[in-house]
């Protein structure tokens, strides 16, 4: 946690910078049980949206492979000369 206090120049008299903290959360994000019920979906809700994306993400790639792999069978198949039977 860093802490500095300094002035600024700056011509606005309703702007106060005495000290700020850098680096720390501030402690009134878990004021109530409002709060921390608010951060907990929130968390939740981001989790849930990372984990279809990795899932969408693996089915693309998932797909992307399949197409690969029949793009390949399709050049192999159309490009050997066919057998001649004697």
């Amino acid at each position: 946690m860093f802490t500095h206090t300094h002035s600024h120049s700056r011509s606005d008299s309703n702007y106060s910078h005495d000290a700020h903290t850098r680096g720390a959360v501030d402690p009134l994000i878990l004021a109530t049980d409002r709060d921390i019920w608010a951060l907990k979906w929130s968390l939740l809700g981001s989790g849930g949206k990372n984990l279809a994306q990795a899932r969408f993400l693996y089915m693309d790639a998932i797909l992307a492979y399949l197409q690969a792999m029949a793009e390949l069978e399709a050049r192999l198949a159309f490009s050997c000369p066919p057998i001649e039977r004697i």
